[in-house]
């Protein structure tokens, strides 16, 4: 899933507590949607953001932004990452543990995470959110091309 009109600026580094920058992977956010409902693959689907993970890939910022389907059971109680962690104890060190593997299979090494590999709060999800925004924004403007 991905979070429409956002893109990880390639020009644009950022601190995510490490000892270098990383910059943008030049691809929209990837949304991770936590909740009890199947999805569609392609649906355009409301949801509420919950937090996220800033996924270094390739010495590159590739953020995942947990988030639920307004329409999910759940949604009524799930706010925050606090409250997926409350609700659903496992969910984000398993989303983390699965994004750290999953391109080892083609030979690629195991990707990393900024900020003590914690999940980030809804605040700073949605500046995230925000701030990518304004980069697909300039750089579609300019005429560059985002994936």
């Amino acid at each position: 899933m991905c979070l429409a009109r956002g893109a990880q600026d390639p020009k644009h580094k950022t601190d995510v507590g490490e000892k270098e920058l990383h910059k943008g992977d030049n691809d929209p956010i990837d949304g991770v949607e936590v909740g009890t409902l199947q999805l569609r693959s392609g649906s355009v689907t409301k949801v509420k953001v919950l937090g996220g993970l800033a996924m270094i890939d390739d010495h590159e910022t590739d953020w995942k932004v947990f988030c639920i389907s307004v329409e999910d059971p759940y949604a009524p109680r799930i706010n925050s990452i606090d409250d997926l962690d409350r609700i659903f104890p496992n969910m984000v060190p398993t989303v983390r543990e699965w994004f750290r593997i999953y391109k080892t299979a083609d030979g690629k090494p195991e990707n990393k995470f900024g900020f003590g590999e914690r999940a980030l709060d809804r605040e700073f999800a949605l500046n995230t959110i925000d701030q990518t925004h304004q980069f697909w924004k300039s750089l579609t403007l300019s005429g560059q091309k985002t994936v």
